[in-house]
């Protein structure tokens, strides 16, 4: 499991109230405050998880969702410890299966991308954590592979 991410959602869960929507193995919470906004935890890779916003709207029996975050641990090329924001999808003309995407196919960035990014700023800034950790809104460079506008954190 990825450590960095069950970190972001169990504090997501104790930030506010939370209802279980499934108790199945992947494990689905709503907001309780904001009903269209959910929690899933799945098994899958992330960049893999092709298909992964059609999955949510079978297994909540809603629409597809208005956009989709996924909160994952991430190296930088660099080496350096970083904090990172960016659009999901592979550039024409490259395409590593380990990385997962299609090649020549980039979803729509979720909207609050931008939002996201200046708020890490904020935060590693406030905390004193940008003099350790790189800040950045990285290119898109891989996947997975979906309709839903989406942004790993």
């Amino acid at each position: 499991r990825d450590a960095a991410s069950m970190c972001i959602a169990s504090a997501l869960r104790r930030a506010c109230p939370w209802a279980e929507h499934s108790s199945d193995p992947t494990r689905l919470w709503r907001a309780v405050r904001r009903p269209d906004f959910f929690l899933w935890q799945v098994a899958d890779q992330p960049t893999t998880a092709d298909h992964l916003d059609r999955r949510f709207a079978s297994a909540t029996g809603d629409e597809l969702p208005a956009e989709v975050v996924f909160l994952s641990r991430h190296a930088a090329a660099s080496g350096k410890p970083a904090l990172c924001v960016h659009p999901i999808g592979v550039p024409m003309g490259s395409s590593d299966p380990i990385h997962g995407g299609r090649p020549g196919f980039c979803p729509p960035p979720a909207p609050a991308m931008a939002a996201l990014y200046r708020d890490m700023v904020v935060e590693a800034q406030g905390r004193g954590l940008d003099a350790e950790f790189e800040v950045t809104l990285e290119a898109t460079h891989h996947g997975p592979v979906l309709e839903s506008p989406a942004v790993f954190v």
